[in-house]
């Protein structure tokens, strides 16, 4: 993530971003957490915020669709011919997947 520099926001990838309001639900909880908590994060202003996404709803929605897009894009790895070696294959790399998004 880059930081404001010269008094500019700081600037976010998508996925850079997804990580920080990640980390903000988890700590305050999505109930608790309002778009004022998530642009003071950023270091971003709520008009900004706003700018881009429609609320923290859609925010949580785009979280949640990355995680599941990588779960269910183990299903297509090849995974060996035997049904067993495929199951397994699954079972692990979905465990991988689930710690990497766990947040």
């Amino acid at each position: 993530m880059t930081t404001a520099r010269q008094g500019r926001p700081p600037r976010y990838s998508d996925d850079e971003l997804l990580a920080v309001v990640t980390t903000v639900f988890n700590e305050r909880g999505y109930d608790a957490t309002s778009m004022e908590d998530l642009a003071r994060a950023t270091g971003l202003a709520k008009s900004a915020v706003y700018h881009h996404v429609s609320g923290k709803e859609e925010l949580l929605r785009r979280g949640v669709t990355r995680a599941l897009d990588a779960l269910f894009a183990v299903l297509s790895e090849p995974a060996g011919e035997r049904a067993v070696d495929h199951l397994e294959h699954v079972v692990r790399r979905s465990v991988e997947v689930l710690i990497d998004e766990l947040p």
